[in-house]
């Protein structure tokens, strides 16, 4: 039986997967400042941090925590902890959609897809 968080009216808000990866130069060597990089842009189901989590964020920092469940797919099974994820894809210029640091990934189901928890610090 498949995971109540990944039926298809459940996952109703599009986000978009990122790796960090170095880009180079004319002459291959690495540069300082990493580039972002698509790895998916997946449906999501997204559960908020509970009332107890989000006054535990505000105190050290005004961060705020939510977990976003996605079906499994080739590019989402390749998703760590070095990645981000971009949500809401509001605006129509991508630099300015919010970006959430992913602290853990956990399998939903065998084969059924991943939760990534994330945090997405104050700007």
């Amino acid at each position: 039986m498949a995971h109540r968080r990944l039926s298809a009216t459940a996952r109703d808000k599009p986000i978009l997967i990122q790796a960090i990866v170095a880009a180079t130069d004319g002459f291959g060597h690495p540069t300082v400042e990493p580039e972002p990089r698509e790895i998916a842009r997946p449906w999501a189901n997204i559960a908020f941090g509970s009332g107890s989590e989000q006054r535990e964020a505000a105190q050290q920092g005004g961060s705020q925590v939510a977990s976003f469940a996605v079906l499994w797919t080739p590019e989402t099974k390749s998703v760590s902890v070095r990645d981000r994820i971009r949500y809401p894809l509001s605006d129509p210029d991508p630099a300015k959609w919010p970006v959430w640091e992913i602290n853990a990934v956990a399998e939903l189901g065998f084969n059924e897809g991943f939760a990534f928890t994330a945090t997405r610090v104050a700007a």
